[in-house]
């Protein structure tokens, strides 16, 4: 549990993230923190080179005030996602700002997680400043950082990737399922502050294997054992569970039809029976407008149409990139010293 004091400086950073420059009376107005204290944590964060002094407001009658702005560049963060043939990385400021993205072609195969661990040291060696990572994984992770089920990844299981890159390189780092990244990415909307209080589900098909991210009520759903969002378990008619009735599909723009379009339309059919949500998200690199179509038409005959949810089309690459962000910022905002 925070301290005061850590809660306030926490609460701080999140006010300039979306305020371009604040006076200690602003903060102290706006996040309730009493002005000494303001003052105190404001000149704190100066001196370490955290917030700089903007200028000085004009006066009404008194002491000009100080106006300070954030530096975006005292504390950096990394993303990076695995997938089945490559890693792929992202370096930003604490606003977001990329500075540098690539990709590797490798992977976490055989339990070699030797190509992950040197991308991550050249990255900290190049970029010192920055002070948190957060790493996306298609597998169900649980809160520690452990790969509980990592499907064509067999030998990673049981791995904590989390202890690994900490204990390597000292850097606070998170550990997420590729799913619950994306649609936590896709609730922020280019937002880095406050995601949508919505019930959405983000679903992929993808090279491993389909998988769903749900958050409800603007929360990530995980599950008691970290399972959420495992959809191909889920059973269907003709005793086939979505993943077996999907097998023989080659799932591409304007390709689900007959027996996929089925097995999906069930399939939402079933998520608006027991979670409602606003809308079901898709990647644009798997599905189109006519699929969508043909997706509605069956889901119509499981569920009246006023229940279904929108579906939606995104950019699974960039809602996927958002949340790892989102999730590294939140490392960054929570880092309590001001060393």
């Amino acid at each position: 549990m925070k301290s005061r004091s850590e809660d306030y400086l926490y609460r701080i950073r999140q006010f300039f993230l979306v305020h371009d420059s604040a006076t200690t009376a602003e903060i102290s107005k706006h996040l309730t923190i009493s002005f000494p204290t303001a003052t105190k944590l404001l000149e704190n964060m100066e001196k370490q080179g955290e917030v700089s002094l903007g200028g000085l407001d004009e006066s009404n009658g008194g002491r000009r005030a100080k106006r300070y702005r954030y530096n975006p560049h005292f504390k950096q963060g990394l993303s990076v996602y695995v997938e089945k043939d490559e890693l792929g990385f992202i370096v930003f400021n604490s606003f977001g700002e990329v500075l540098e993205d690539g990709m590797v072609a490798d992977s976490l195969g055989k339990g070699n997680v030797t190509p992950l661990l040197q991308l991550v040291s050249g990255l900290l060696d190049r970029f010192p400043r920055i002070s948190a990572v957060s790493l996306g994984v298609p597998a169900s992770v649980n809160g520690q950082g452990d790969i509980l089920y990592a499907p064509h990844y067999e030998d990673l299981h049981g791995l904590n990737l989390k202890a690994l890159i900490e204990e390597k390189f000292g850097t606070p780092t998170t550990v997420e399922n590729d799913m619950n990244a994306a649609v936590l990415g896709y609730s922020y909307n280019d937002s880095y502050v406050e995601p949508s209080s919505s019930t959405f589900i983000y679903l992929y098909f993808g090279h491993n294997g389909p998988g769903a991210g749900l958050l409800v009520n603007g929360e990530l759903v995980r599950g008691k054992s970290y399972f959420t969002g495992e959809i191909s378990f889920v059973p269907q008619v003709h005793g086939k569970s979505f993943g077996q009735s999907l097998s023989q599909e080659q799932i591409s723009p304007g390709s689900l039809q007959g027996h996929g379009a089925d097995a999906v339309g069930q399939l939402i059919a079933t998520f608006a029976a027991i979670i409602n949500p606003h809308s079901v998200i898709f990647s644009e690199q798997e599905i189109d407008g006519s699929d969508l179509s043909n997706i509605l038409q069956k889901s119509r005959t499981f569920i009246p149409e006023s229940h279904l949810p929108e579906l939606v089309i995104s950019n699974w690459s960039k809602d996927y990139l958002r949340g790892l962000q989102r999730l590294c910022i939140e490392l960054l905002l929570d880092q309590t010293s001001l060393t």
